[in-house]
């Protein structure tokens, strides 16, 4: 959820910083996204919300991933924190006003989901950089943490 954090605090705070790195940041999300998050967000707030939301993110990272898998598995969330953190993370929050008011470099790290309409974000976003993983999921950071840091190295030494 950082990404958005941080793009909102670049929009908002223009000499503050002075590029942004989003890793596989949940933002404009394409339909095929929103039609699998509404009936997660809907079993958030059942009884068995947690295994909901371990099945979620689950589903976010590729079977070899091993390390994802333990940390989904050690996850232990408030349901109160998860029913009003992830619509409003997801479905309910609108990026293209802080993308259009963005105007530091910003690099976006995909992984092998598409979590975001990327041509959309591209046109609010012409300083725009993107990368892509190999062989991980939504928590590449944990999976392959070499190419991320390859590839903000990279951004860093560009801008």
């Amino acid at each position: 959820m950082g990404g958005n954090v941080a793009l909102e605090v670049a929009a908002r705070y223009p000499n503050f910083p002075s590029s942004l790195v989003m890793i596989d940041s949940v933002m404009l999300p394409p339909q095929a996204l929103l039609d699998t998050l509404h009936p997660m967000i809907e079993a958030l707030q059942e009884p068995h919300y947690v295994a909901a939301y371990q099945q979620a993110l689950s589903a976010l990272c590729l079977p070899t991933e091993k390390r994802s898998a333990q940390l989904i598995s050690s996850l232990q969330v408030r349901q109160h924190v998860l029913v009003s953190a992830i619509p409003n993370h997801t479905t309910n929050y609108d990026a293209a006003p802080a993308a259009i008011a963005c105007r530091v470099p910003v690099a976006y790290i995909l992984s092998s989901m598409p979590f975001l309409d990327l041509p959309r974000f591209q046109s609010l976003t012409p300083q725009l950089m993107i990368a892509r993983t190999l062989g991980s999921g939504h928590f590449s950071p944990i999976e392959v943490p070499d190419q991320i840091n390859a590839m903000i190295a990279q951004f860093i030494m560009v801008n």
